[in-house]
């Protein structure tokens, strides 16, 4: 059997020091167990931006599993248990190496994708 799938789009745009994140979908609807979920950085969003992680600060990650980025930073996937109805609150981290932090290193900044899983089971 085929793992399922759902795929989303993410495009960031940049005005000096500001980011503006647009997920589509969002929410992204998860029906399926073992769903393998990917946010891929759209052709259009600079390429000096990477993903650089994803978190579940609200205790969601019992559904999440084997976390993979793409060796370019472009995209993220993991798989979405999805054995429960709730509203998974993730935290994209993404790096900008054309801006740096106040370390020198490259700037950080987030945003948060909702992932909506509605088991079918």
């Amino acid at each position: 059997m085929t793992q399922p799938t759902a795929n989303a789009i993410v495009t960031v745009t940049k005005d000096g020091k500001k980011y503006d994140v647009v997920v589509v979908p969002d929410p992204l609807v998860v029906t399926q167990p073992d769903t393998l979920v990917t946010f891929t950085l759209s052709a259009d969003t600079p390429s000096t931006i990477t993903i650089t992680g994803l978190d579940f600060p609200g205790g969601d990650d019992d559904q999440i599993s084997n976390v993979v980025i793409a060796p370019d930073g472009r995209s993220i996937s993991f798989t979405d248990a999805c054995t429960k109805k709730i509203k998974l609150h993730g935290l994209l981290d993404f790096a900008d190496s054309d801006a740096l932090g106040l370390g020198g290193e490259k700037f950080h900044f987030e945003h948060d994708p909702e992932v909506d899983n509605n088991p079918t089971h």
